[in-house]
Parts: structure tokens; C-alpha cells; sequence
């Protein structure tokens, strides 16, 4: 049986700028007459007669998948050195050139465990850094209240909803969306 292939949303935060306040959450879908953001459970609606400007960011809650990596690269490091057996190794060689027995060729069992904490302590650290680091923005949407300017704008608005990228459609317009930018640049596929 052959399962589909899973589905990777990026979740995008909208901050949206209206007449009366600054409404900020998860993009979740852009309509003709409202946009919608997911905020603590909580789906509000904003019509778009209301909005002066939207700016797209990153989501700075969840971990960044480079400091992720590295915490379990850090563990896998720990957990190699709780083996008996070194691993093979037969071009070490000492200061003068002699070659070294497996044995004295690993790392001590202390020195594995040292350079493992060190690199789950600095992914976790960088990681902490990273939520404290202004968000930048991936994208700005001046609307100045104008449904007619956000309506030229609707298109590249909804690629950074949830709704639009879990759709069956979304592979294809991000396809034609290449080549058009392709044939722009006069590139060819």
C-alpha cells in the first residue's frame, strides 16, 4: 500500500495593522472580504476594509530546525560512547607518524560524553537566543483600507496561508508560479 506523501505547512504569523489596533496570529486563510487569523484557539476575522497594512513573519515559538538537528546529533554523539567497541580505525597515527591501535585511536568514553553535553547545551542555547531575536518580516502588504488594492495583492497574500498550503492545488501554483518568474529572468525550464 503506498501512503500520500505528507503535507509541510509553514506557519506564518500575520500582523495585521487596522483602523483601531494591531492584530497579530496564525495566517490561516485570506478571502475576497476577510482574513482570518488563528489566535489562542480562537479564529478572528478581519474584514479587509479595515486593514492599513499586513506583514507576514516567521513563527518565533517553534524551534529552528538547524538547533534541532544539532540536539540530536549531540545525544546521538553521548550514546556512542556508552559502546565497548571503538570504531574501526586504521589511518590514525600519532604526532610521529606511527600508526595507533583501535584502542588508543578512540576517544575516551569522558571525551565523547564532553563533546555530546556541549553540543545539546549549545543547541538549546541557540535555540532560547533565536525566540528572543526580532522576528523579521518574510513580506509587507501596504492595503491603506482599499479592498481594490488588496484584491491586486490576494493572490500573493495567500501563499502564506494554511488554508492554501494544504490544498491539493498548492503544488501546481507554486509550479506555475516558477516558470513564470523563470520566464521573466528569460530562463528556461
Amino acid at each position: 500500500m503506498k501512503y500520500p506523501e505528507p503535507i509541510v505547512v509553514s506557519n506564518y504569523h500575520a500582523h495585521i495593522k487596522t483602523k483601531k489596533e494591531t492584530i497579530k496570529g496564525s495566517f490561516y486563510r485570506a478571502t475576497v472580504e476577510e482574513i482570518y487569523l488563528m489566535k489562542d484557539k480562537e479564529m478572528k476575522k478581519i474584514p479587509v476594509s479595515t486593514i492599513k497594512k499586513i506583514k507576514i513573519k516567521f513563527d518565533r515559538k517553534k524551534e529552528a530546525p538547524l538547533f534541532k538537528g544539532m540536539s540530536k546529533t549531540g545525544v546521538d554523539i553521548m550514546k556512542s560512547s556508552l559502546t565497548d567497541e571503538p570504531e574501526k580505525n586504521y589511518s590514525k597515527t600519532d604526532p610521529y607518524g606511527n600508526l595507533l591501535s583501535d584502542a588508543d585511536a578512540a576517544p575516551s568514553v569522558g571525551e565523547t560524553l564532553l563533546i555530546g553535553t556541549a553540543t545539546v547545551a549549545t543547541a538549546a542555547i541557540g535555540n532560547e537566543l533565536s525566540k528572543l531575536a526580532p522576528q523579521p518580516d518574510i513580506e509587507s502588504f501596504k492595503i491603506n483600507y482599499s479592498k481594490e488594492r488588496y484584491l491586486e495583492q490576494l493572490d500573493e497574500i495567500r501563499m502564506y496561508t494554511i488554508e492554501l498550503q494544504t490544498s491539493p492545488e498548492y503544488k501546481s501554483i507554486l509550479k506555475d508560479r516558477l516558470q513564470k518568474a523563470m520566464k521573466k529572468k528569460k530562463l528556461a525550464i
